[in-house]
Parts: C-alpha cells; sequence; structure tokens
C-alpha cells in the first residue's frame, strides 16, 4: 500500500503558503535594520524581487519536467551525492530560519509582556513555541494552508494599513530627508540592502518543496510560486516607502516594533497592541508552515517516498530546533535575530545556485536559470564572508558524510 500523501492543496492555498512563509517575521522587523541606510534602500527591495522572480521561474521550469520537490531535482540532474548536499543545507537553513521566525513571535509577546523577550525568557518561550507549532502540524497540510491563509488576512492588516493607508499620513519632505543617510555610492547602497532584505524573500520555493502535495503540480507550481513572490514584494515596496514617509529614520532604527509605532502616529496608541497582536499571530502562521516544509524535506536527504507527518519525525524537528535555539543565544533578541537570518540567507542562496545549475543541465529556456545562478553568485561574492565560508563548510560537511554513507553500504 502506498503512503504518499493526499494531493490536498491547490493553487491558490499553495500562493498562500508561498505567500505567507515569505511575508513572516521579515516585513515586521526590516524597517528598523534599513533606517541607517535610508529609503534609497528601496533598490535592494527591487533587487530582491528580481532575483526572487528569476530564481522561482527557474524552480517552476524544473518542476515542469519532474514532479519532485526542490531538492529532488537537483538529485535528478547533478547526482546523488550533490542532491544529498542540497537537502542537507536546505533543511539546515530551514531548521535556523524556524528559530528566527519563533524569536519574531518571541519579540511580539513581549510587547504585552515585556520580560518574555528579555534575558533567559527568550530561550523558554521561544523553545515552547516551536513545540506548538510542531503539534499544530500534526493536523495536516490543508489544515496548516488554511491556518497560514488566516494568518496572513489577518497579519497583512498592520502592514497594508502602513502600505494603503500610509499615503494618506505620507509626508513627501520626510520622505526626501530620509532617501539617503549614507555617503557610500549607489552600487554599495543597493548591495547593502539586498543583502539585508532577501531574508524577506525566504520561502519563495515553499510551493516547490510541497509539490508532491498540489493537485496538479503542473499546472499549480508556477501560480503559487510567481504569484506568491508578486504578492509578497508588492507588499514589501508599498510599506516600506510609506514608513519612510511617516516616521524619521532616527525613529525607526529605535524601534522595536515600526509598523505598530507608524500606526500609532496614523490613528492613536490604542492600535498598537492590535497591530502587536496581529504580527505575533501571522509570525506564528508562517512558523507553521516552514515547520510543514521542512518536515517535508527531511525526506530528500535520503531520497525517501514522502509520507503524512507523524509526532516522531516532527518532535526531532522541534528538538533540533530547541538546541539551535540554545546554541544562538545571545545578548539580546535582535542580535540572536541577525546572527540567524544571516546564517540562513547565505544557506538558501546556495542551494538556489545549484537549483540553477539543475535546471541549465535539463535544456530547455536557460536564459532564466542563467539570471538565477548569476544573482546567487553574486549575491555570495558581494556577501559576509563569514555566512558564505558556513554555508560552504556545512556542504562540505554533508558531502563527506554522503561519501562515509556510501562507503558503509558496501
Amino acid at each position: 500500500m502506498s503512503h504518499a500523501p493526499a494531493r490536498s492543496i491547490g493553487a491558490f492555498a499553495a500562493m498562500m503558503i508561498v505567500a505567507g512563509n515569505m511575508i513572516g517575521s521579515g516585513i515586521y522587523l526590516l524597517p528598523s535594520s534599513l533606517a541607517d541606510i535610508g529609503a534609497i534602500s528601496l533598490t535592494g527591495w527591487a533587487l530582491a524581487l528580481a532575483g526572487s522572480l528569476l530564481v522561482g521561474a527557474t524552480l517552476v521550469q524544473l518542476g515542469r519536467t519532474s514532479e519532485a520537490d526542490m531538492v529532488g531535482q537537483v538529485r535528478e540532474t547533478l547526482g546523488p551525492m550533490t542532491g544529498f548536499v542540497a537537502a542537507a543545507v536546505y533543511w539546515v537553513q530551514a531548521l535556523i530560519g524556524n528559530v528566527a521566525i519563533a524569536l519574531a513571535v518571541t519579540g511580539y509577546l513581549g510587547f504585552f509582556w515585556p520580560e518574555l523577550a528579555q534575558g533567559s525568557g527568550v530561550a523558554g518561550v521561544t523553545a515552547v513555541i516551536v513545540v506548538a507549532a510542531a503539534i499544530l502540524n500534526l493536523t495536516g497540510a490543508a489544515m496548516i494552508a488554511r491556518y497560514e491563509a488566516s494568518a496572513l488576512a489577518l497579519g497583512l492588516l498592520p502592514v497594508l494599513l502602513v502600505a494603503l493607508g500610509g499615503w494618506y499620513f505620507f509626508d513627501s519632505a520626510r520622505f526626501a530627508a530620509n532617501w539617503s543617510l549614507t555617503a557610500q555610492p549607489l552600487p554599495a547602497i543597493a548591495n547593502q540592502s539586498l543583502q539585508i532584505v532577501f531574508w524577506a524573500f525566504l520561502g519563495l520555493e515553499s510551493a516547490s518543496a510541497i509539490a508532491g502535495l498540489l493537485r496538479n503540480p503542473e499546472r499549480d507550481l508556477g501560480r503559487a510560486t510567481l504569484g506568491g513572490i508578486l504578492l509578497a514584494g508588492v507588499i514589501y515596496c508599498l510599506a516600506c516607502t510609506a514608513m519612510f514617509g511617516l516616521m524619521e529614520a532616527k525613529a525607526i532604527k529605535a524601534s522595536a516594533a515600526p509598523f505598530a509605532d507608524a500606526a500609532t502616529l496614523m490613528v492613536g496608541g490604542s492600535l498598537a497592541l492590535a497591530v502587536a497582536a496581529a504580527a505575533a499571530f501571522k509570525a506564528s502562521g508562517t512558523l507553521a508552515g516552514w515547520v510543514l516544509v521542512t518536515a517535508q524535506m527531511s525526506h530528500s536527504l535520503t531520497g525517501a517516498e514522502e509520507a503524512p507527518l507523524r509526532w516522531p519525525r516532527l518532535a526531532v524537528h522541534a528538538g533540533l530546533m530547541v538546541a539551535i535555539i540554545l546554541a544562538t543565544a545571545s545578548p539580546t533578541l535582535n542580535q540572536q535575530f541577525t546572527m540567524i537570518i544571516n546564517a540562513s540567507v547565505g544557506c538558501s542562496m546556495l542551494v538556489y545556485a545549484l537549483c540553477a545549475v539543475a535546471a541549465l543541465r535539463r535544456g530547455g529556456n536557460r536564459l532564466v536559470p542563467l539570471g538565477a545562478l548569476l544573482f546567487c553568485l553574486l549575491f555570495l561574492a558581494l556577501g559576509d564572508m563569514l555566512y558564505i565560508k558556513l554555508a560552504v563548510g556545512l556542504a562540505g560537511l554533508a558531502a563527506l558524510a554522503w561519501m562515509i554513507m556510501e562507503q558503509r553500504r558496501r
């Protein structure tokens, strides 16, 4: 009897998983990270959107030649060792990214109970959150899709309030004053912004990662992937543009909840609590979706047939995430969050590059995967060497592990 999971997710639900996995903690926290650069950081958002569409189109192109998931495509095209490396790197980056999202939930809860997001309380609360997300996944992929769609709808309210309603309060003089707050040349500014904001685009591969759960992969994969990327990208650009026209850059930088503070300026302080609650709910939906993707992708480490999620596998993932929480503990929640997202982005870029190479090997339209490959390589070449070394080192360890396992099989 086959244990393959039912194809229970349609194009719209899959697009909500893609957009929901992307529009997570990043959109709520990144404006503060970009405040030192200014509104000119929109160049980074534009580059990230363009690069994400190239990577997304490459994954769709791969998906039309095989029903395997993203790293399964790498295995089929580039060989079992490269496939194992891609699976291991992606799986680890997803675990790391899940911790970042869980930390964001903790931070938003700290808006109500500050002691939860300070000192030793951070690790305990965040550990409870990741275990709860794992338990929630026992309800099945369809339920997670509905939960994430609900979280996206509610969680987008504060962002849309700023992205759309913020234009009524938009001050063009303030936006001009916030335009460029650094003496760096435009290419350096664009790269610095890109390196920061691409965290918000991780999750673009979610539809490819759960391709085996789509009702009609050939039709739905493209709609879900490109539609989710465009939806998230447009919201990002509108929201951040409005933000720099609402608040001074210094205030944005100092804010732990910039959208809540922007909403306070627009409609009063009573809305700040509602914005924080919506952000916490949205981040929890993102976490639930990413736990689903991470658990499904764990099959790619062995090439085994996908099976319905059961508690032993989810418990292992929850335990690993708790271990990462403890291992990366930092003096402040923001420092831990920044360290984790940088490591996650570096690992993701390596996997995206391998997917682009696989697409080039498959033939067909070479322009799109070539553009995706160049984007990934340039991103890595111009980024922080510490996290590039981490990604490459992890790939090397995965290759070594594969060779040891192959030796034992013989």
